[in-house]
């Protein structure tokens, strides 16, 4: 069976600039953005459903209103309505998953702390706010912390809003789906990744996460990327 054909709701599209990412569905080859957040577009194939329609991702937590990758971040996006929080998973010196963006803390914190080299008591203790702070200086923010993954796995499941897509910044995969069954949070997971091998490895181990390939930029043509995501099981 095709896949389905998703059709925008009537109405204009109106998203703040920049609040959000919109993620193309890899399972089908026609795909338009939805207009309203929240939702739940389903695609099918061999008559199975595989997984809700992907609407609206808020990169990095709501990371144009608080700052990114932090709890507070996580909350708002839920809050917004969005489907997907996106985030960043990087391992400490002492083996804690923690959610940063970068390999260091430099561009967000107030210390630059390489955080595979650092404990997570020292990486806990920075304030992760110092550059919204800075860059948004009419914005009362106050100090946050690096967030654990387990945190933000937490606050999806208490909420049971959106769900959580992940992008392992480091060889981290099978801790990272060890945690997620031991939180039984199979469901409200996917990882995002341009790196084949990573989404391969992900599919393995937690077969019922969402797979979002990050198309790499360059000459190959779309369906030549659908293509390849159908290949690997995506």
């Amino acid at each position: 069976m095709a896949a389905a054909k998703v059709r925008p709701p009537p109405g204009p599209l109106t998203f703040p600039r920049g609040r959000f990412t919109l993620w193309r569905c890899p399972k089908c080859p026609v795909f338009a953005a939805p207009a309203t957040t929240g939702m739940r577009e389903r695609h099918t194939r061999e008559g199975a459903m595989l997984l809700p329609g992907n609407g609206v991702t808020a990169h990095r937590g709501d990371s144009a209103h608080v700052p990114e990758n932090t709890l507070p971040a996580f909350a708002a996006g839920n809050s917004s309505g969005a489907d997907w929080l996106e985030l960043d998973v990087h391992q400490t010196a002492d083996g804690h998953l923690v959610v940063c963006h970068d390999a260091s803390t430099g561009r967000t914190g107030d210390r630059d702390l390489i955080i595979a080299d650092s404990p997570i008591d020292l990486l806990r203790s920075l304030d992760m706010s110092t550059r919204f702070r800075r860059e948004h200086p009419g914005v009362a923010v106050g100090q946050t912390s690096m967030p654990l993954l387990s945190e933000v796995l937490e606050l999806v499941l208490k909420e049971r809003r959106a769900r959580l897509s992940i992008q392992p910044k480091v060889a981290c995969v099978p801790q990272i789906a060890r945690l997620i069954l031991d939180l039984g949070a199979e469901a409200w997971v996917g990882f995002n990744d341009g790196d084949l091998a990573i989404l391969t490895e992900a599919r393995k181990l937690l077969p019922e996460a969402a797979i979002f390939y990050d198309t790499p930029p360059g000459p190959l043509a779309l369906d030549q990327h659908i293509r390849t995501a159908q290949e690997q099981g995506f």
